[in-house]
């Protein structure tokens, strides 16, 4: 009977309650280094209280390829879920990061420009070193070859030249990391997080799963060609801000009211309606934010045809040159998390040129 017992206790903690979600947190470093710009690092010793944050509170670290595999397939996932992710695989990340991986036996994917790698650039790991992760758990997946904007056309490009250009580009790195580590990838992560409805087209007929960096869990409803990251730098990522993004819940948005991020001039600051399914949210308590203003206006009523909470923001100033976000959250009302939902921006300067590269 106590065998029965005990059998029965782990069915049920495995069916139940432990794998009763719809949403997984996924993490996005870049450097784990003392050394490096603050805006894309974080040090060794924030990175390390990280992960015991996530060790001592019983977080599931799921591989990205498992995260995606249950959002499409709509398979449960841990109610504490989170998966880790670095871009441009810097050397820190085998020196610093991978040790203490290692330590925790947890898992977690590099999105590697390979161009970079076989130019061998001194600050990025070398072949030999990925070759070495990857029997541990670390995966290696597509961020492009050259690392460019890849929305952006070359002068008098056409449409067609721009498009083939970024189809060599995506497949020249595929084909580099297939030959170097030995496992396809479908995980493509855009640089400097930029897409387009065009480059989302890109990347769906190349049968891709594209990775963002706007905030938010990956959930259910996520759209499969731009799921999104938490950002983990300094200024995003102290251990009380960790703490809070770790533990969000999605904001069930079900349609939006633009499909680009680009902002123009005759629209800027640029208005959004989303609509959202009721959740353990109350819609008076939606606040929202955009960058360079904080706190904005917003409209909340209720469809009474559909049932579905649609939400207006409209903020004040114009957005900058650059990229953007308007960010929105509300308090769940059963434990203290936050639900979150956050929408991309990018802005040409005044004259139609593009920000400089280091934005």
């Amino acid at each position: 009977m106590q065998t029965l017992a005990r059998s029965l206790l782990l069915f049920f903690s495995v069916t139940g309650p432990l794998h009763a979600a719809d949403h997984c947190v996924i993490l996005q470093y870049h450097h784990i280094s003392s050394e490096t710009p603050a805006s894309t690092s974080v040090t060794p010793a924030l990175f390390k209280a990280h992960l015991d944050y996530l060790n001592e509170t019983d977080f599931t670290l799921l591989s990205l390829e498992s995260v995606v595999t249950h959002i499409l397939e709509k398979k449960p996932l841990p109610q504490r879920c989170a998966a880790i992710t670095f871009d441009d695989a810097y050397r820190s990340i085998y020196e610093a990061a991978y040790p203490l991986l290692r330590r925790y036996d947890y898992p977690a994917t590099v999105f590697v420009s390979t161009r970079g790698i076989d130019k061998k650039f001194g600050a990025l790991m070398t072949w030999d070193q990925m070759r070495e992760l990857s029997d541990h758990q670390i995966d290696f997946a597509n961020h492009s070859a050259s690392h460019s904007h890849l929305i952006r056309h070359q002068a008098d490009e056409s449409s067609k030249k721009w498009r083939e250009r970024v189809v060599s580009d995506l497949r020249e790195a595929e084909s580099r990391l297939l030959e170097e580590v030995g496992r396809p990838t479908r995980l493509f992560a855009y640089p400097y997080g930029e897409f387009t409805p065009e480059l989302l087209e890109i990347i769906s007929q190349l049968g891709l799963i594209g990775f963002g960096q706007q905030s938010g869990p990956a959930w259910f409803g996520s759209n499969p060609l731009v799921i999104s990251r938490f950002n983990m730098s300094t200024r995003y990522a102290d251990l009380a801000q960790f703490r809070m993004k770790v533990n969000t819940h999605p904001l069930p948005v079900v349609e939006k009211s633009s499909k680009s991020p680009l902002v123009s001039e005759d629209n800027n600051p640029p208005g959004l309606t989303v609509k959202l399914t009721p959740g353990r949210f109350d819609p008076q308590q939606i606040a929202c934010f955009a960058s360079g203003e904080g706190k904005i206006p917003i409209s909340i009523r209720t469809e009474t045809s559909s049932g579905l909470i649609s939400l207006t923001l409209k903020p004040s100033r114009p957005l900058r040159p650059g990229r953007s976000r308007y960010n929105c959250t509300a308090p769940h009302q059963q434990k203290k998390a936050y639900f979150w939902f956050s929408h991309l921006w990018i802005k040409p300067k005044a004259d139609g040129s593009w920000y400089s590269e280091s934005l």
